[in-house]
């Protein structure tokens, strides 16, 4: 009579190796979030830098004033989330859309926003159209 299927010592070799691949991608895996994270920060960031650009392209265009915004957007401080009552859209005065997907917080009537994912600390500086980077910054 033959016997088909696994030995026990064949399944106890398989499942061993799988926690071994289940060990080695899980770092991997944290570092691909965390990566996704400051990939989405950076981005919103570059975004901000050139809706500042082109507001002062347009003034200087349209008025001969070479001016940025007083504020990056009008929404009270706090998370940027449609949710809230009023809607907090941070950066609509320089994002066509704004932001309101809960990662971003404002704070200062829109001196200071916080990227709660990374933490990360940017100040908004009206007068010279600056959004810098002042705390926990990466590079």
């Amino acid at each position: 009579m033959t016997d088909k299927g696994f030995t026990i010592v064949e399944l106890v070799l398989i499942i061993i190796l799988l926690g071994i691949m289940a060990v080695l991608a899980t770092p991997r895996m944290i570092s691909l979030r965390q990566e996704a994270r400051e990939a989405n920060r950076d981005f919103t960031v570059s975004s901000i830098q050139e809706g500042l650009t082109l507001y002062n392209v347009q003034q200087v265009t349209l008025y001969e004033a070479d001016v940025y915004p007083a504020a990056l957007d009008s929404a009270p401080n706090g998370v940027c989330v449609k949710r809230a009552n009023p809607t907090r859209e941070c950066f609509s005065t320089v994002l066509r859309f704004g932001l309101a997907d809960g990662k971003w917080t404002r704070y200062f009537g829109g001196l200071l926003y916080r990227h709660n994912d990374t933490n990360t600390w940017y100040w908004y500086r009206s007068g010279i159209g600056f959004f810098m980077c002042i705390a926990n910054c990466w590079e």
